[in-house]
């Protein structure tokens, strides 16, 4: 066995001399932020702006969109103040704030292309032969003719 003392994980996460503790000690900070952030906030911007980095006197809140960030620009005056006071930090005296789009998931197109009912062929074919446009009605006339086509494959 090596002469290195064994110490407990709860030591190391607890401890600011070290690595972890800092980190954890940074979640917290930053975790009571957002709370202090939610307790404040209300619908509709509760959700859409949370808080990316808590410093010592500054404050980084992100925000989904720029009108969301437009919206809690108006407000921090008083963000500044409640968070003050929640988080027992008198230094605190600027908010930052950061527009991060949140991603949308990619909508995959459809497995086949949509299909063309024959009611809706004939609806349309009916269209073509009452149009006085005769470029329109050879539009429209190739579009009811899909239905056919795509009837016999």
């Amino acid at each position: 066995m090596s002469g290195v003392p064994f110490v407990s994980v709860r030591q190391l996460l607890d401890s600011s001399l070290t690595p972890l503790g800092r980190l954890m000690t940074a979640g917290r900070r930053l975790d009571a932020a957002n709370t202090a952030l939610d307790e404040f906030l209300e619908e509709p911007l509760k959700g859409r702006v949370s808080v990316a980095r808590a410093g010592r006197e500054t404050l980084t809140l992100v925000a989904e969109s720029p009108a969301w960030s437009a919206r809690v620009r108006y407000l921090t005056p008083q963000i500044l103040d409640h968070l003050r006071t929640r988080l027992e930090n008198p230094r605190l005296h600027r908010v930052q704030i950061v527009t991060r789009p949140t991603e949308t998931p990619a909508i995959a197109p459809p497995e086949r292309p949509p299909q063309l009912s024959q009611h809706a062929a004939a609806l349309i074919e009916s269209v073509a032969r009452n149009s006085d446009n005769e470029a329109l009605a050879s539009a429209l006339m190739r579009l009811a003719g899909r239905a056919d086509r795509q009837k016999r494959d």
